[in-house]
């Protein structure tokens, strides 16, 4: 399944596509936030999800406008999310903390943090 930004069917040729999920077992919904302010492109599968979105406040400022990932997908965590009130709210039944930033930003792999904790509970 995909989503494209656009209007109706007479414009269907301008339409851009912005996301697209390639695996069968997910199915992709899309929605926007209490206040109005994102767009949200869920996907999904009974046990795992992840959810992408687009600032629409950012709309006609001429800037390259790009879908950004809340957590990315983790076997077993699913996990939705919502934007009230300046706040972010995000329920999950992961137990530990969701994180926004990207790997590359942070300067630490996941894995490798694991590998870390795993050395401390050997010594």
């Amino acid at each position: 399944g995909g989503a494209t930004g656009g209007g109706d069917a007479e414009n269907e040729a301008e339409d851009e596509l912005i996301f697209e999920e390639s695996d069968d077992l997910f199915w992709v919904g899309i929605g926007k936030s209490a206040d109005k302010k994102y767009l949200f492109i869920e996907t999904s599968s009974s046990e795992t999800s992840e959810v992408h979105y687009l600032d629409l406040t950012q709309e006609g400022r001429g800037e390259a406008r790009q879908l950004e990932c809340v957590a990315k997908r983790r076997r077993k965590v699913l996990y939705d999310v919502d934007h009230r009130d300046g706040e972010w709210l995000i329920t999950t039944n992961w137990s530990g903390e969701l994180v926004q930033e990207e790997e590359e930003e942070s300067g630490v792999d996941e894995d490798e943090e694991d590998e870390d904790e795993d050395e401390k509970k050997d010594s």
